[in-house]
């Protein structure tokens, strides 16, 4: 038997949840200040990234136990990594192209020898670039695309040294309700009519290192009913829900009312996620050349393997005894 101090050093550890998140606006970040899930009973250590690579690659690791990122890299990385498992989704849409009125950019087709900044090349945003361009007949060869961090696009813009930029709100969100520059491709849409997409694109997805999910469900699901219970706060007392995004995003609550009445983000309190949107977001990332082993690939295998919706189920489940949301 372990001494008294090691084991309870142990079960301290146990109780301890890393989590990483992205820059910007996030479905995970406003639970930092509410402490739900420190109320069932966890300590969580947080982990801000720069991207979703950057955070999927920890995770992978091991270094953190759970990620609220964007999906598609963080798929990519799972089909090397079977280690990842996707739990729920915390974000849909969640993907703009803006582009400057002096730009002269009306349609894709005009993006034709023109400066366009992605997050790099195992971004969603630059999947769903290649996918748009494809149906216009172009590539990313016919235009200069340049990797630059998000927080830096707004500015990029402004100054002309950019005529367009693929991010995430609050960057593309800001530019677009200041009237610094106009929407060319949002996500969902594009997903629909690029590859005739199923249901919404999942912008962020919760994903957990497999051996943690098997050592601590209840962990996970402790996680993820604090999300539910964020979105249904955001659906039933929207103003409460706005101001804690807020201070989670560094923006002004009347900003985030905007993303979310514009359809720019989406929070609905089902978070489970569903094989036949992640089926086609796993086509859309394939013919954008995110995934190296595209030809060998099992996509069923993949699929059956990623996703386990029984965390989200059992939280969901949790939150309707609670009284906290009529989602079914």
């Amino acid at each position: 038997m372990a001494p008294a101090g090691q084991a309870r050093a142990a079960d301290s550890a146990q109780k301890l949840i890393r989590i990483g998140v992205q820059q910007g606006l996030s479905g995970a970040t406003p639970l930092k200040y509410v402490k739900w899930i420190e109320e069932q009973g966890y300590k969580v250590e947080w982990t801000t990234f720069q991207n979703a690579g950057a955070s999927s690659t920890a995770l992978v690791a091991g270094s953190i136990d759970m990620q609220a990122a964007g999906l598609a890299p963080e798929m990519a990385l799972a089909t090397k990594a079977p280690n990842v498992w996707l739990v729920g989704t915390s974000e849909l849409n969640s993907s703009q192209l803006v582009v400057s009125e002096k730009s002269g950019i009306s349609k894709v087709a005009d993006l034709k020898g023109k400066t366009i900044s992605t997050a790099g090349p195992g971004s969603q945003q630059y999947a769903l670039l290649v996918a748009a361009l494809a149906k216009n007949g172009l590539t990313v060869r016919d235009l200069r695309l340049i990797s630059t961090p998000a927080n830096t696009m707004p500015a990029l813009l402004e100054k002309g040294s950019i005529d367009g930029f693929f991010a995430w709100p609050p960057f593309t969100s800001q530019v677009l309700q200041q009237g610094k520059g106009k929407l060319l491709i949002s996500a969902t849409p594009e997903f629909h009519a690029s590859i005739g997409g199923k249901g919404p694109w999942v912008g962020e997805g919760w994903e957990v290192n497999s051996k943690f999910a098997q050592a601590h469900p209840d962990a996970v699901i402790a996680v993820l009913r604090a999300e539910i219970r964020y979105f249904d706060l955001l659906h039933k007392s929207p103003e409460q829900g706005y101001e804690l995004m807020a201070k989670a995003a560094h923006i002004s609550p009347e900003h985030v009312a905007y993303i979310i009445k514009q359809g720019y983000d989406a929070y609905p309190t089902d978070i489970r996620p569903d094989p036949e949107v992640i089926k086609s977001m796993l086509n859309l990332i394939q013919n954008a050349g995110l995934i190296s082993q595209a030809n060998d690939l099992d996509k069923e295998k993949f699929i059956k393997n990623f996703i386990h919706p029984e965390f989200s189920e059992e939280a969901l489940k949790k939150e309707q005894a609670a009284g906290r949301t009529g989602a079914k």
